[in-house]
């Protein structure tokens, strides 16, 4: 690639696009890499600013950032995503249906690491609908050597970062207990809301009260007691901050921010989330950072001390006597 006046530049080839802006009108390429410049072309490159043009040379060793950023693609696109056209090194992945997206935030984030490419996504454990985004691949520079696309494939690994675990159709049925909402006493409000929560997820309740009907039937018929009881629900304020942790723990968090992303008291939470958890939100947060630390000493060259800082440890020092304490060695002999 070479840098050559723009009035120089007939019968060149573009190494990238061009981009032209009418305001309200028009924002886009006005001519895409690997146009031949002709001569009635040189007004235009002037009109938006073009005085000078990289054009291709014969380099081997390089990429252009449209074919840097498919090998990204390939490296991000699993099933169920669509993928974008590549343009000025950008190719976004969106949901082909509804689904569960998951992302591998450990190889995400030792590729982003890299530091000339950079891959964006949205949070990973939660549901997405069909058109949403996923994510968007970018590489930085105009062109990029060969030999770092490769370092970033073997990053990366054999499958794709992301995944879209299609959501099933199922089928429910509501058990409503107590007689007064039975008899009419009392109006039922809770059905409704199960029923709209479930259809998010393409869900139909097909029964009702003839649940309850069978399975009295059933229970007499077999001459058995059923009991039933309601599973222990998931404290809201201890699932804020555990879910804040996961998706922050490589941030400096304390009890104090723990409490008020929770709304309550910081000594309550820590009671309640340990005994909905059976251990501390402190103690959960270096299990955490922990966690991806073993995912980067595998899968990376990091250092040490490169790795202690992307997790959210403060120092080396601190980052080995945490990891012993919950693996029983230490961080150099664990990757080993």
């Amino acid at each position: 690639m070479k840098l050559i006046r723009t009035q120089d530049a007939v019968g060149q080839v573009l190494c990238h696009d061009i981009t032209q802006i009418i305001p309200g009108r028009f924002k886009g390429p006005v001519f895409r890499k690997g146009h031949i410049v002709q001569p009635q072309d040189i007004p235009v490159l002037l009109s938006v600013g073009k005085e000078h043009l990289y054009v291709w040379e014969n380099d081997e060793t390089m990429l252009h950032e449209n074919e840097a950023a498919e090998i990204l693609r390939q490296l991000c696109q699993n099933e169920n995503m669509e993928a974008s056209e590549a343009k000025e090194g950008k190719i976004e992945l969106t949901a082909a249906c509804n689904g569960l997206f998951l992302v591998d935030t450990a190889r995400l984030r030792a590729l982003n690491a890299m530091g000339d490419l950079m891959i964006a996504t949205r949070p990973g454990g939660f549901v997405v609908h069909k058109g949403d985004k996923l994510c968007g691949t970018r590489v930085i520079p105009l062109v990029i050597q060969k030999e770092r696309m490769e370092q970033a494939r073997a990053l990366a690994g054999d499958t794709p970062l992301l995944r879209l675990v299609p959501l099933k159709q199922k089928k429910f049925g509501v058990v409503t207990t107590g007689s007064e909402v039975k008899n009419g006493l009392i109006e039922d409000k809770f059905t409704p809301i199960l029923q709209r929560k479930l259809a998010e997820f393409g869900c139909e309740m097909v029964c009702q009260d003839l649940t309850e009907v069978l399975l009295v039937k059933i229970v007499r018929m077999a001459s058995v007691s059923l009991r039933l009881t309601a599973p222990p629900s998931e404290s809201k304020e201890c699932a804020a901050a555990k879910r804040y942790i996961d998706e922050n723990y490589s941030e400096s968090i304390t009890l104090d921010k723990l409490a008020e992303i929770a709304h309550i008291n910081k000594y309550y939470l820590s009671h309640s989330f340990k005994n909905e958890y059976k251990v501390s939100p402190i103690d959960y947060l270096m299990k955490r950072r922990i966690t991806e630390a073993k995912a980067l000493l595998t899968s990376t060259d990091f250092s040490l001390t490169q790795i202690a800082e992307q997790i959210g440890f403060g120092s080396l020092p601190y980052f080995s006597k945490c990891f012993r304490k919950v693996e029983c060695t230490s961080p150099n002999e664990y990757r080993k």
